[in-house]
């Protein structure tokens, strides 16, 4: 479950996290996945420029679980953002009549230079998870840090003041945020690699389809 959340711009980011364990497991087989020379080349479809980015097959057990703690935090990120809609917006969300539905995951590599620039993703919920990140990567600058961009300029004389914030990757992190989010990735210098998986996720409302 998410433990935290920013209000920005206004909007909610959230932070979760996982468990050591899981962690150590997962670090092993993003390491299994990386080595696969048949696993598909995600990097046409997605922006920016990283070493690798590849395809997590979403029958695969660590996907699984993925997909149901990605799956949970996105309704935890409704839940809490239902506390400032309005009353006809919430109508919109009661509980019990959507799911989330977890569609695509892939796994990017970053070492030294790569970046991605401001995007957004398809679906109505994306973010990224921290499995791996280089100890010079430390909230001490902004190398290798997740941007999030508001809607104005940054422009502090006409009193624009915060329209992007950074947050630092740390192992075991997860950020959870609608698709419509403008995101970005900073390059980082120096040795070793920063492993993410990223995923995209639709709202999906059963009653609808019958």
């Amino acid at each position: 479950m998410l433990c935290e959340f920013f209000r920005l711009f206004p909007r909610n980011i959230g932070r979760g996290r996982l468990e050591e364990e899981q962690l150590k497991t997962l670090k092993h087989q993003c390491a299994k996945l990386l080595g696969d020379k048949t696993a598909r080349d995600m990097s046409p479809q997605l922006a920016g420029r990283l070493d690798t980015q590849i395809e997590i097959p979403l029958s695969l057990p660590v996907a699984v679980e993925l997909q149901q703690r990605f799956a949970q935090s996105c309704l935890h990120w409704i839940q809490e953002s239902k506390k400032s809609w309005d009353k006809r917006a919430s109508e919109l969300w009661e509980d019990d009549t959507y799911g989330i539905a977890v569609y695509e995951l892939w796994l990017n590599k970053q070492v030294a230079g790569d970046y991605n620039p401001v995007h957004i993703h398809g679906g109505d919920f994306s973010g990224v998870l921290y499995v791996q990140v280089p100890d010079q990567i430390d909230g001490n600058d902004y190398a290798g840090a997740l941007g999030i961009h508001g809607p104005e300029c940054f422009d502090p004389v006409k009193m624009q003041m915060g329209m992007m914030q950074y947050f630092t990757p740390v192992e075991g992190d997860f950020y959870v945020f609608p698709a419509w989010q403008p995101h970005s990735v900073m390059p980082f210098k120096g040795e070793g690699e920063r492993w993410s998986i990223a995923f995209n996720a639709q709202v999906v409302r059963p009653q609808m389809s019958q």
